[in-house]
């Protein structure tokens, strides 16, 4: 068993957010979970990215604006999406404070674990 805690944890950032790994040190992991930070933005663009494996993300705060091939939907605090990581997707946060969500991918290494400072 591994643990890891947000606090511990450095902010790393890509793609217009900030996240944390929440993933812990087990031996050839399956998936890893993060929780993303989007800043409030008047940015409408969504620059999609696509990868192998799939996602599950569950939005913790906030209001995200989401979007997967063409299609763009809101996900409000609660909502979740599940989806295979092939598709182009990404979100940005679509309120005026605060939007978090969770993010666990499969392969474990999708989503890089180290600073991009």
């Amino acid at each position: 068993m591994s643990t890891r805690t947000l606090d511990t944890s450095p902010p790393l950032t890509a793609n217009g957010y900030d996240y944390h790994w929440l993933s812990g040190d087990l031996l050839q992991p399956k998936l890893s979970g993060f929780v993303l930070d989007f800043p409030v933005t008047s940015d409408l663009d969504i620059k999609l990215l696509s990868h192998e494996g799939e996602e599950i993300l569950y939005v913790l705060e906030g209001r995200i604006e989401f979007q997967i091939g063409e299609e763009r939907f809101v996900l409000d605090q609660g909502d979740s999406v599940h989806l295979f990581g092939d598709r182009p997707h990404m979100g940005r946060n679509a309120g005026v404070g605060p939007a978090r969500l969770l993010m666990v991918v499969t392969p474990s290494d999708v989503v890089e674990h180290t600073s991009q400072a």
